[in-house]
């Protein structure tokens, strides 16, 4: 997998690449082999690759791992809260990304050491 630029993030695509700006990406979703990149325009880039796969790049771009189906780009956080003892990550207006409490303590110790 390539390495994003910090700008721009190439997802295989169909046996291309699309390449989208890494700020307009707000979080990846699993989805079985493919990978759905949630956009803020409200678009969506179906990726032909496992998120596994493409994690040691999304984490060069900024990206936090905060469940087992789920990224989240860092740089768009708003804020995380909890709600009924599910937390949650704020990205973009009213959407909110799962974070599990697996992943709680490392995306909360990342998204700190980002703000720095």
């Amino acid at each position: 997998m390539e390495e994003c630029n910090i700008r721009f993030i190439p997802f295989p695509t169909d046996g291309e690449k699309t390449i989208v700006r890494a700020d307009c990406v707000l979080f990846c979703r699993s989805d079985g082999e493919y990978t759905r990149a949630m956009l803020s325009d409200g678009s969506v880039v179906e990726i032909r690759c496992c998120l596994n796969s493409m994690e040691e790049m999304l984490v060069s771009c900024g990206f936090f791992r905060c469940h087992e189906l789920y990224m989240v780009n860092g740089n768009l956080v708003k804020e995380f809260f909890a709600d009924n003892n599910k937390r949650y990550a704020r990205v973009h207006l009213d959407t909110n990304v799962p974070i599990s409490m697996s992943y709680y303590s490392n995306f909360q110790d990342s998204l700190m050491t980002l703000l720095r």
